[in-house]
C-alpha cells in the first residue's frame, strides 16, 4: 500500500518541493513554483503566476525549447568571455 507523497517522488524522481537536478524534472518543479505563488494571494503571487503560466505556454508551444535554450546560454556566455577579453 502506498500513499501519495511516495507515488509523487517516484514519478519525478524527487521529493516535492525538493531539489531540481535533471530535465525531466522541470515541468513538476514549475508546477509546484505556480502553485506556491497561489497561496500567496498578494498581487506578487499573482504576477509569479502569470510568469511561470507564461514560461510553461511557451515551452509547451516549441518543442525545441530546452535545445533553443541551451544554444542561448551558451551564446551569452561566448559573449560575455568575448567582452571580458575585450
Amino acid at each position: 500500500m502506498s500513499n501519495s507523497k511516495s507515488r509523487l517522488s517516484v514519478v519525478g524522481s524527487r521529493e516535492p518541493f525538493g531539489r531540481v537536478t535533471r530535465l525531466e524534472q522541470i515541468p513538476s518543479a514549475l508546477f509546484e513554483i505556480l502553485c506556491l505563488a497561489r497561496e500567496l494571494q498578494t498581487p506578487k503571487g499573482d504576477q509569479i503566476a502569470r510568469l511561470i503560466d507564461d514560461v510553461v505556454g511557451v515551452a509547451l508551444d516549441d518543442p525545441d525549447t530546452w535545445l533553443k535554450f541551451k544554444n542561448m546560454a551558451a551564446e551569452e556566455y561566448r559573449n560575455a568571455i568575448f567582452r571580458l577579453e575585450s
